[in-house]
């Protein structure tokens, strides 16, 4: 479900993860000024680079600010057990992600691919559905851990 885009970038909440908490119909604490008002969110980047570390296209999918942080702490659990789980060897988060006061997290890994011509836009458009493609068993499966904290939000 599209959000917005940038000069760099495109925000979005994977449709099965929008659905599973509330379909819009839910506000989250935490969550008003930040990106599409839900406790998580994703986003493909381009990333310029230079010689040494060329322009890659990056796929992020983050944990925000939420107001309650024992709500946080468990999604960010709730998400590393459900990718132990399914064997999810793409998703992983910093040790201190789940930390008091920490307010962003991301936890996608080896998620990006390269763009060898940051003006073709028939470049990034294939870079972009070959990291969606990548990543659709990942959220596909996480879902279900999205859902269990709808209880969370507050209707709207």
């Amino acid at each position: 479900v599209y959000n917005r885009t940038s000069a760099a970038n495109v925000s979005f909440l994977p449709k099965s993860w929008y659905d599973a908490f509330g379909a819009g119909k839910y506000s989250w604490p935490g969550c008003k000024n930040w990106w599409a008002d839900f406790p998580v969110i994703c986003w493909l980047q381009l990333i310029q680079g230079d010689e040494k570390n060329g322009t890659r296209l990056r796929l992020y999918a983050e944990v925000g600010p939420l107001d309650q942080y024992d709500f946080r702490k468990d999604l960010i659990k709730g998400i590393e057990k459900a990718a132990e789980s399914e064997g999810l060897t793409r998703v992983s988060f910093q040790k201190t992600a789940a930390n008091e006061g920490k307010k962003y997290s991301k936890f996608l890994n080896n998620n990006s691919v390269p763009i060898d011509d940051a003006n073709d836009h028939e470049e990034i458009a294939a870079g972009m559905e070959t990291l969606l493609k990548k990543f659709r068993q990942t959220f596909e499966a996480l879902a279900g851990t999205m859902g269990q904290f709808i209880d969370f939000g507050k209707k709207k």
